[in-house]
């Protein structure tokens, strides 16, 4: 007897419970969703620039909004404006120092060698001869006429960073003459590798000798 008594309620229920929810069903509406949040501008991070120009408006801000907001932004002196939803955002900026590096451009200047003060001797004793002024200008003229430069080799070779002062060296040893030279070697770095041209000058004529660092 009990049991029918659960059964009869149980099937009771179970009308009752789909009788409401067709009810639920039928009597449904839907709502429309209205949103009256306000737009947000959100900035990521500090701006920093190396130029004025570099400014990147989404690399430095974010619009958070349902749908898309129309934007503006100025750059003065020392702040970045932005004209949103009409208000205006005052944000500062901050130029990049330059780094400034430093390079170390070893500078050579031009050597002269004068060939007759060095082979001159005034130690030696001077031996009085009779020369006539006619004799003296032809071995004068016959001196200049005769003016030559051999340099013993066409290039030298160091390895990199050697000392200055012994390529310089090794150029006055470099050459036989009889007439004042001038060496040149303003583009020459021993401190990089690189083959460099080194002038001997002399009169109006150059001989050039390759100095090979490496």
């Amino acid at each position: 007897m009990k049991k029918c008594i659960v059964i009869i309620l149980l099937i009771a229920c179970i009308f009752y419970s789909h009788a409401y929810l067709k009810k639920c069903i039928i009597s449904k509406k839907a709502f429309a969703f209205v949103s009256d949040s306000a737009a947000l501008l959100l900035k990521k991070k500090d701006i920093v620039l190396n130029d004025k120009e570099d400014f990147v408006f989404d690399d430095y801000f974010e619009i958070l909004a349902f749908h898309q907001e129309p934007y503006q932004y100025q750059i003065t002196a020392d702040e970045v404006l932005v004209f949103f939803d009409q208000k205006k955002y005052e944000y500062p900026y901050r130029i990049r120092e330059k780094e400034v590096i430093e390079i170390e451009v070893p500078v050579y200047q031009i050597v002269y060698r004068d060939i007759y003060h060095e082979t001159e001797n005034p130690s030696k004793p001077q031996t009085a001869t009779a020369v006539s002024v006619k004799d003296e200008k032809e071995t004068k003229l016959s001196v200049s006429e005769e003016h030559y430069l051999h340099l013993h080799s066409s290039s030298r070779s160091y390895p990199v960073n050697t000392n200055i002062d012994r390529i310089i060296s090794d150029l006055y040893s470099s050459f036989d003459s009889n007439v004042a030279v001038m060496i040149d070697f303003s583009h020459l770095n021993s401190s990089a590798c690189g083959s460099y041209p080194v002038y001997f000058l002399y009169d109006d004529k150059q001989q050039e000798m390759t100095v090979n660092i490496g």
